[in-house]
């Protein structure tokens, strides 16, 4: 229960941080309290390679923050100690399914980055760095939600077929 509590307060942290970190966003720039600069240029003399990543990177986070957003429907679940419900299943298939759709999103980000790279500049870095093996990280963790939705239908199914024999 104890291992459940900790989950259930760390997601919720990672939400509301996600959130606050948004919100703060979309209201810090609009007041004229902030600007957004990509390569040092501002806003007015970006190309269309410099809007599309910023379009994708604020896809990109709004479905990160609705996949963790069904991960913290999870965790209220678990917490009550219901294993073996639909809406546990439902909840973590959509949890994967936002969280792929959120590391997709940044992944062609990234590849929109690199190309513009290749056209507009002289030299291509090839550097490690560790945004984009959390990417592929969180396209992993997508996928095992996935694969452990249909493991806990499957237990349901089970169950139900358990209970109803004599």
């Amino acid at each position: 229960m104890k291992k459940t509590i900790l989950f259930k307060t760390l997601i919720d942290i990672l939400f509301f941080c996600l959130c606050l970190t948004s919100i703060s966003a979309f209201l810090v720039v609009p007041l004229g309290l902030g600007s957004i600069n990509m390569d040092n240029q501002i806003a007015e003399n970006w190309n269309l390679f410099s809007i599309l990543i910023i379009g994708l990177s604020i896809i990109s986070y709004a479905l990160l923050i609705i996949g963790i957003y069904f991960l913290r429907k999870v965790a209220r679940l678990m917490l009550n100690e219901r294993y073996f419900q639909k809406n546990i299943s439902l909840f973590l298939k959509k949890s994967g399914n936002y969280l792929i759709m959120s590391s997709i999103a940044s992944i062609l980000m990234l590849l929109i980055a690199f190309a513009r790279k290749i056209l507009f500049s002289q030299t291509i870095e090839l550097l490690y760095d560790s945004d984009k093996v959390l990417i592929l990280f969180i396209l992993i963790i997508g996928f095992f939600f996935n694969i452990q939705a249909s493991i806990i239908k499957q237990s349901i199914s089970l169950k139900q077929e358990n209970d109803l024999t004599i």
